[in-house]
């Protein structure tokens, strides 16, 4: 689950209607923790989201740097930057291009609809990925023609 090449992931959505699910830790934050445990720990153990979504935990204070989209190495807190999300524990929801589709969410407050409101974000989301979301490689900043939606 940890997050090591985005390029292969993106690559292992391709032709398939799924959302890569980029949880964003630090290995201090309590939050994050509660967060991997209490919801996408299970989620990734039960298979229920295999469909709709590839699920990844990016930890921002190590030292060890991931391939991002562009096939280019980068440090993991930069690549966070890149986003503007350098808070943790946060979600995106990226398509394969690496761009933002979905609602982002930042913090977990333990509450038990969290997992529900992120379900029906991810909904939202493959519905973009079908009816809107433009090719890769046309000029889409990220958080451009994202769905909209709300967070908690």
């Amino acid at each position: 689950m940890q997050l090591r090449d985005l390029a292969a992931d993106a690559h292992l959505l391709l032709g398939d209607n799924r959302v890569l699910l980029l949880v964003l830790t630090r290995s201090d934050c309590s939050y994050c923790q509660a967060l991997m445990k209490n919801v996408m720990l299970p989620l990734l153990r039960s298979g229920a989201w295999d469909e709709q979504a590839l699920i990844r935990e990016l930890e921002l204070d190590t030292s060890h740097k991931i391939i991002g989209f562009n096939k280019q190495s980068i440090a993991a807190i930069s690549f966070a930057e890149q986003y503007g999300t350098p808070f943790t524990p946060s979600i995106l929801i990226l398509d394969r291009c690496g761009r933002e589709a979905g609602v982002r969410y930042t913090g977990y407050d333990g509450s038990e609809y969290f997992e529900f409101y992120l379900q029906k974000s991810v909904k939202r989301a493959l519905k973009w990925l079908v009816t809107q979301a433009p090719p890769c490689g046309q000029t889409n900043a990220v958080n451009e023609k994202r769905p909209e939606g709300g967070a908690l």
